[in-house]
């Protein structure tokens, strides 16, 4: 198991959803906490796939490559998605599971890095990233 998929299975499958919005001035996973660097979504709400977050991960611990530096993953894929085949008819349910997502609202930090370098080579991992996730990404 890995932080790409639930510890537990759902025991229902899951309705599709929308990002909760924070509209009492809550600041709740929009701001850096732990790290120096934090990579945030900047347009709309978005359903992220496990595959585009470890993607991002991936991409980020390539260009620091070499460095010290500590990446938290502030989002985790928890929501199943399920989708029917092509060409079905209406009706006959919700289909198989496909693959496991996250939901992220707008100006949700996804990740955040910590470590000694120039904020230069901060701002290039995360353009990187950014560019594998979907959306439009800010670095803070």
């Amino acid at each position: 198991m890995d932080w790409l998929q639930p510890k537990y299975m759902e025991k229902s499958k899951s309705p599709k959803g929308r990002p909760k919005m924070h509209t009492g001035g809550s600041t709740r996973g929009t701001t850096v906490v732990w790290g120096d660097y934090g990579l945030r979504l900047k347009d709309h709400d978005r359903r992220i796939s496990a595959k585009q977050l470890k993607l991002g991960e991936e991409t980020i611990r390539r260009r620091l490559r070499g460095l010290k530096y500590k990446l938290y993953t502030r989002v985790s894929a928890n929501i199943g998605v399920y989708t029917s085949g092509n060409e079905m008819r209406m009706g006959k349910g919700k289909g198989k599971f496909d693959y496991w997502a996250a939901r992220v609202p707008v100006s949700r930090v996804v990740f955040e890095l910590k470590g000694d370098f120039h904020e230069k080579v901060a701002r290039e991992a995360f353009r990187l990233a950014g560019h594998k996730l979907p959306g439009m990404f800010l670095l803070e």
